[in-house]
């Protein structure tokens, strides 16, 4: 988000967390807000997600709404970003409990 990049190869550490997040039953966080701060991406970026994705790891969207406007923004960027990545629906929480629904079409606009 800072622009601050490492100075070594990520892959083996983020394919050991990403592991473990399998393991665990977690799901991953994906945050539009870098749509709207300036920084252009969704956080986390194409190359995390799709190996989650391959990892069958659900992902969460989020928005980090700081505002009533915010709530939800960018939702549609980001199924259709989830759907070319190959996942079929997203994760989110009722009363505690993780549901799922399906995403877009990011063709048509269907479900």
């Amino acid at each position: 988000r800072y622009g601050y990049t490492p100075s070594f190869d990520l892959g083996p550490l983020l394919i050991a967390v990403l592991e473990k997040v399998q393991r665990s039953g977690c799901a991953l966080d994906m945050n539009t807000s870098g749509l709207r701060k300036g920084v252009g991406v969704i956080f986390p970026g194409v190359s995390i997600l799709s190996r989650a994705q391959r990892l069958g790891i659900p992902v969460v969207p989020g928005s980090d709404a700081h505002h009533p406007g915010d709530v939800g923004a960018d939702f549609d960027r980001a199924g259709k970003m989830l759907a070319e990545i190959g996942f079929k629906q997203s994760m989110f929480f009722r009363k505690r409990k993780p549901e799922y629904e399906p995403l877009m079409n990011s063709v048509n606009g269907t479900r």
